[in-house]
């Protein structure tokens, strides 16, 4: 009877299966060396979506190594489809077979037997304490071991205790390692962390400060301590007669001019005891800016490249950083570099207007081995509106020359004198063909400073990676004021050792701050307000005594290495004013964590390299730009993508049909009454999910429908809101995910 019986119910369940347009499909994942079922094994299906059928979706196996899907068709009629089922093994190479279904084959099976590494049963783990001098206690915190533990100090020396306690030779940053479970162990791991390593005792404080005016040429002082080791006593004396012991002192003075401001700073047990003394200007005006361009010598000679300093004001000093550990102090050096590619330049001015200290970096990428030998440059002559411009080719070959003022005018000719309406700020691009019969062309740009009334402001802060300050990085500022005649970058500034930061000269508007670390591993570039998006950053209005914004980098989520790679394109053609080397390009995993970045260079480029095969999204980050997300999948099959993209200056679009994307334009009208309506974009069809959220993060409005690939607009009621700032959230069931402000008003 049992045997009846269950052949009955099997008929019966798969013609259900059918009636209903469900694909049902199973299969195992077992270990190939000892056949044994492997556990949580990630299987991917997707569709071949060719026939208008669209599906992806992940499953893990049980504890019988067993996965299953059931796939619904829906209500349309599809003859024949074609899944594709894909598994990872030991070395991360993707397994994949194609599984053909129509109306007689809804069921089907697809065994995997792959190489496994199971995960180890033990991680490694542990703390640092620290009481004032060179002597640490480290705690053993790993989970799953009973040992072996081997410690490496990042000063030369090791130990194999569990909870060593070690003495450094001196002060410093060192990078300690725990390693467990070597020596053939079926447990193994191993986790590195810095530790800062401070003698507060014996006279080793170290004592510093900082120095901002409240408003550029103010007599008031905010002074900002930054010295070292265990302290609890600071005396200052400002130099005009006047004295304070707080740590952080504002000090008003009574005539501008330079003085001698000392700080001594005392220890707890009166052993530690240091003095440091600088000279303020107090009440200075004026300004300064820092930029250059550059060409390589010849052809032949591509290695060597020559510097030119374009920076306006009183210049006193400059200093070089060619990327490549070496500098110079020479206002217009050369420098031969020790190999072809991408060097990180900058440099930083100091300058003396009117009595006034002024300092400013600029930072670009140079390429060396791919320089042009038809550059050019250009210099300006400031006389109120009205700005003398110079075209120049370095290698004085016949040009002709075509300028964009930045204001919405244009012109020709080497030399030209061009009448500006307003003061401010404007970003001016000169382009240059040749003559001859290559017909090469070059551009370059410069943001300039027009009239005389410009209200400036300082803005500073530092940046810290976690319990540390970044000390290698920098941090742009854009500006958000949208009648401005010139795309929203305004300047750059690295960050010194502490992780300070400092514009000296900004003028009076709405600001948005991005920090960037030099190292794509560990943290991501972040905005002040601590995110990683322009929309969602907090914006600093100048005029306003809230300095410093100080930023906290995002911590990046680690990633395995692997053979993939994503090379990528953003192409600028037809854009006046290209600023490609101010986006930074957001690498993030399948589950929408960010993992890595790349500053994009000027030539549009940015790669990823040594990534797992895998789902991983992009999303380009400028201020004021809205941009795609992109989806890409590296297989064994296909490890290396390459992803082209176009920058129109207010969006940069995806333009290949080998990955996914969803473009939404922005909710108008905004501010909004009763609705609010978005455009979204799709390149397949797909479910939608909009939230809307309101600032302490309650859901006030939700939707969910399934949008076919192309152009749509959805409408979003919002009259029964209250008024206030919302966040628009919108995403999909492949990862896809865009976020939007709105404004809700009467």
């Amino acid at each position: 009877m049992k045997r009846f019986i269950l052949p009955l119910l099997l008929f019966l369940f798969t013609f259900s299966v059918v009636s209903q347009n469900i694909i049902f499909l199973e299969g195992t994942v077992t270990d190939s060396a000892t056949g044994l079922p492997i556990v949580n094994q990630a299987v991917y299906i997707n569709s071949d979506s060719s026939n208008g059928f669209f599906y992806y979706n992940t499953v893990y196996t049980n504890s019988n190594g067993w996965y299953q899907d059931s796939i619904s068709l829906g209500g349309g009629t599809i003859d024949t489809g074609l899944l594709v089922v894909t598994t990872y093994d030991c070395n991360q190479m993707s397994i994949s077979y194609d599984l053909i279904f129509g109306p007689m084959n809804m069921n089907l099976v697809q065994d995997f037997q792959i190489c496994y590494n199971p995960p180890s049963p033990c991680q490694a783990d542990f703390t640092w304490a620290t009481n004032g001098t060179l002597t640490v206690q480290f705690t053993d915190l790993s989970t799953g071991t009973t040992g072996p533990w081997i410690w490496s100090f990042g000063d030369g020396t090791t130990s194999t205790s569990q909870h060593p306690l070690h003495t450094y030779p001196q002060e410093g940053y060192y990078d300690v390692t725990l390693t467990i479970g070597a020596g053939g162990t079926s447990c193994f791991d191993t986790i590195t962390q810095t530790v800062h390593v401070i003698d507060s005792t014996g006279g080793n404080c170290v004592a510093n400060y900082e120095a901002y005016p409240n408003v550029p040429g103010g007599l008031t002082v905010y002074f900002y301590d930054q010295s070292l080791g265990n302290i609890n006593s600071w005396s200052w004396d400002f130099g005009d007669g006047e004295y304070g012991t707080t740590q952080n002192p504002v000090h008003t003075y009574s005539q501008p001019g330079l003085y001698n401001v000392c700080l001594t700073v005392q220890g707890v047990d009166s052993s530690c005891y240091d003095t440091y003394c600088e000279i303020v200007n107090v009440g200075g005006t004026g300004g300064c800016q820092a930029q250059f361009t550059y060409y390589p010598d010849s052809l032949q000679n591509v290695r060597l490249i020559h510097f030119m300093d374009l920076s306006y004001g009183d210049v006193t000093s400059w200093f070089w950083d060619f990327g490549d550990s070496t500098f110079s102090t020479e206002q217009n050096p050369s420098h031969m570099f020790p190999e072809e590619g991408t060097f990180y330049v900058c440099l930083t001015i100091e300058a003396n207007n009117n009595g006034a200290i002024c300092q400013s970096t600029w930072c670009e990428e140079v390429s060396v081995g791919g320089g042009s030998n038809c550059a050019s440059y250009f210099t300006y002559q400031n006389n109120g509106l009205a700005i003398s411009f110079a075209g120049h080719m370095v290698n004085s070959q016949p040009a002709t020359y075509a300028w964009d003022f930045g204001d919405g005018q244009s012109g020709q000719g080497q030399t030209i004198v061009h009448q500006y309406a307003a003061s401010g700020i404007y970003y001016a691009t000169l382009t240059t063909v040749t003559t001859d019969t290559n017909g090469c062309t070059f551009s370059t740009a410069q943001s300039l400073t027009v009239g005389d009334s410009t209200q400036w402001n300082q803005v500073y802060g530092q940046v810290f990676a976690g319990n540390f300050p970044m000390n290698l990085g920098m941090v742009m500022i854009f500006s958000l004021d949208t009648t401005l005649n010139f795309l929203p970058f305004i300047d750059i500034s690295t960050v010194d050792s502490s992780g300070i930061y400092y514009f000296p000269m900004v003028p009076l508007g709405e600001y948005l701050i991005y920090a960037i670390p030099f190292d794509p591993t560990g943290y991501m570039p972040t905005y002040y307000g601590d995110v990683i998006d322009w929309e969602s950053a907090t914006v600093v209005s100048l005029g306003q005594a809230n300095n410093p914004y100080n930023i906290n980098l995002i911590e990046a989520i680690a990633y395995n290495s692997g053979n993939g790679g994503i090379n990528g394109q953003i192409n600028t053609t037809g854009l006046k004013s290209p600023i490609t080397d101010k986006i930074t390009m957001l690498l993030m995993n399948e589950a929408m964590e960010a993992i890595s970045f790349h500053q994009v260079n000027k030539a549009g480029e940015f790669d990823f390299t040594d990534l797992d095969y895998g789902i991983y999204y992009l999303k380009a980050e400028l201020v004021g730009c809205q941009s795609d997300l992109i989806k890409v999948e590296l297989t064994m099959e296909n490890p290396i993508v390459d992803v082209v993209m176009t920058f129109t200056g207010n969006h940069i679009l995806g333009v290949n049909e080998n990955y996914t994307t969803m473009e939404a334009g922005v909710v108008y009208p905004n501010p909004v009454r009763d609705q609010a309506q978005i455009s979204l974009k799709l390149s397949e069809g797909t479910q939608v999910y909009i939230k809307l959220f309101n600032l302490s993060g309650q859901r006030a409005y939700q939707l969910s429908e399934f949008l076919n690939a192309g152009p749509t607009t959805i409408t979003i009621p919002v009259g029964q809101l209250r008024n206030g700032l919302y966040t628009l959230h919108i995403y999909t069931n492949s990862g896809l995910n865009l976020t939007r402000k709105l404004l809700k008003s009467q």
